[in-house]
């Protein structure tokens, strides 16, 4: 994504990486493998929603341990992972976030 693009979306209190470190590419290994980013007209409202999915069980340590503060100190983004009402874990970002 563009960074004009990024700046259009008017995001909230979200830093962005001057440069692409061993975490920010991390990151997005992890967002092309177990993530999802999408543009959603709800409500006749946009929302923007990026996503990360994995085992509620196997993968909550690396939710909880790994991946929530790296978002936090990539991004400043703070995420609290959730456990669907099946076996899937999920962190949610969404336009309440940007």
């Amino acid at each position: 994504m563009c960074r004009d693009t990024i700046e259009g979306m008017k995001m909230k209190h979200v830093k962005i990486p001057s440069e692409i470190t061993l975490d920010v590419a991390y990151e997005t290994g992890v967002h092309i493998g177990d993530g999802s980013m999408g543009i959603y007209k709800r409500d006749h409202k946009i929302d923007y929603e990026i996503s990360y999915y994995g085992h509620a069980t196997h993968d909550w340590p690396f939710f909880t341990d790994v991946l929530s503060p790296l978002l936090w100190d990539l991004y400043g983004i703070q995420t609290m992972p959730r456990k669907a009402s099946n076996e899937n874990t999920c962190i949610n970002l969404d336009r309440k976030t940007f």
